[in-house]
């Protein structure tokens, strides 16, 4: 019977893929068996890439040989700073730690020449950070953001913030679209998800302006719905009112002009398939997924996971749209009538 040492090198890659690389991560032992497996299967075991704040430093430590076969080898990298109810990780005491590993990561990020997808996920809870700096958020963001690959083509920024906007703050300041401008990776960009309640019409421009976007789909999510991967948020962060004062305006009027504004960029987004504006509605936990290309809009399932470009697919027709469409028709037949 032959033994693994004898089989061709694509067969082991397809057995190193079989396992996948959050076992060959949680155990890197198995790795070494001997070498014809270890070269194939180092490539897949970094490919998928899952960092916390804790990780970032280990990483940041670990020996250049490691660092190496990560930055040859990672074609899907996710950074998660969640923290935790006490906040260490965006407490006032620790947010220059944590910003200088970010700017360490990113000092990596520019090497990986293999990466086509990157995922950003912030987690800041109502009352973890004692002095809350507004600009935080956007902060973090724009320092990976900045030294992104060229081949970046999947972009997903994932952000939770439960903060009350300060009198005078405007959601331009938080906008997407300015940390998005100019960045190298945008022409090849096709797919971008985007939470955030401080989101803006703006966030088309970068797009747009680029006569070789490759965009093909582009969700935005204004939505503060916390899925199971969360910690647990009480039912108050979702209400309409206080989203409008959280952002300083209602979510309605908010998606309002961000309907309007990718309606007027639609003709310029030559490649898109996908484009859709999720919000609340409320006063239910529902959210609601706006379907720009279709002009439907649906109510996704309790469980959906709004980045999929699917689940719009899985709604229900959300029946006040359709009532408010009818009288919208009605009262159009009624004024030809007159006529």
């Amino acid at each position: 019977m032959p033994s693994m040492q004898n089989l061709p090198a694509e067969i082991l890659h397809s057995i190193a893929r079989f396992v996948g690389s959050d076992h060959f991560q949680a155990h890197p032992d198995t790795l070494l068996l001997f070498k014809n497996w270890w070269h194939e299967a180092r490539i897949v075991a970094y490919e998928e890439l899952s960092l916390t704040l804790d990780k970032i430093e280990k990483y940041l430590e670990a020996p250049q040989s490691i660092r190496h076969l990560v930055k040859t080898s990672n074609t899907n990298l996710t950074v998660s700073l969640t923290g935790n109810f006490e906040g260490e990780v965006f407490a006032p005491e620790c947010v220059d730690r944590t910003m200088e590993t970010l700017a360490s990561l990113a000092s990596q990020l520019k090497r990986m020449h293999r990466m086509n997808g990157f995922t950003l996920r912030i987690f800041i809870f109502l009352n973890m950070v004692p002095a809350y700096d507004a600009g935080l958020m956007p902060m973090m963001i724009s320092s990976l953001l900045e030294d992104l690959p060229r081949s970046l083509s999947r972009l997903t920024i994932d952000c939770y913030n439960g903060y009350p906007m300060s009198q005078g703050q405007t959601i331009e300041a938080e906008c997407p679209s300015s940390l998005l401008l100019n960045k190298v990776f945008v022409p090849s960009l096709r797919h971008l998800r985007f939470r955030s309640r401080f989101i803006c019409p703006k966030i088309f421009d970068p797009f747009c302006s680029s006569a070789e976007s490759q965009l093909e789909s582009l969700i935005i999510n204004t939505s503060q719905r916390v899925e199971q991967s969360w910690p647990p948020m009480d039912k108050v962060f979702f209400s309409e009112e206080c989203h409008g004062d959280y952002i300083g305006r209602g979510s309605g009027d908010l998606c309002t002009k961000l309907k309007d504004a990718a309606n007027a960029k639609l003709p310029q987004l030559t490649r898109i398939k996908v484009l859709r504006i999720l919000r609340h509605k409320h006063p239910s936990d529902d959210v609601l997924s706006y379907d720009v290309l279709s002009d439907r809009t649906v109510i996704l399932p309790e469980n959906a996971d709004w980045e999929d470009a699917e689940c719009h697919n899985a709604g229900e027709a959300d029946p006040d749209c359709e009532e408010r469409s009818e009288n919208s028709f009605s009262s159009s037949n009624s004024d030809d009538d007159s006529e």
